[in-house]
């Protein structure tokens, strides 16, 4: 298998996991950088103010969503506000040449790394030749 056909993509459809229109909570698109191994991708999203408890990572139908809240913990009401922390939402489809059930996650200070292994048959492996 031709090794540049193996990818990660960003979704351009909306899927059943997508937030609604309707929903009153504003999500934002957090900035990701998708780096391809010998092995398999690692995708590293920035994920400021959102706990483990509150992100949720999955994939169904090879659709990686990521969805997580941060919450504003502040006391009192804001009389000035120039920044605010958000609820993000970002989707990613994998090549059927990786294994989405070997997908592991792990957060730390804020930044959420995954790793996306590809699959045992796409993975290229050295041939040994033997002379006859």
């Amino acid at each position: 298998m031709n090794e540049s056909n193996v990818s990660v993509a960003e979704t351009t459809q909306a899927t059943t996991a997508a937030p609604t229109n309707g929903h009153a909570e504003q999500y934002m698109s957090p900035p990701v950088d998708i780096h391809e191994t010998a092995d398999g991708f690692v995708l590293v999203a920035d994920l400021p103010g959102v706990p483990q408890d509150n992100l949720q990572v999955s994939v169904t139908n090879n659709v990686l969503t990521v969805r997580g809240h941060a919450p504003q913990n502040l006391p009192g009401k804001a009389r000035y506000q120039e920044f605010q922390l958000a609820s993000v939402f970002r989707q990613f489809r994998l090549h059927n040449a990786l294994d989405a059930d070997q997908v592991d996650a792990e957060l730390k200070n804020g930044v959420l790394q995954l790793r996306i292994p590809k699959a045992k048959a796409a993975v290229a492996r050295q041939i040994e030749i033997k002379v006859a």
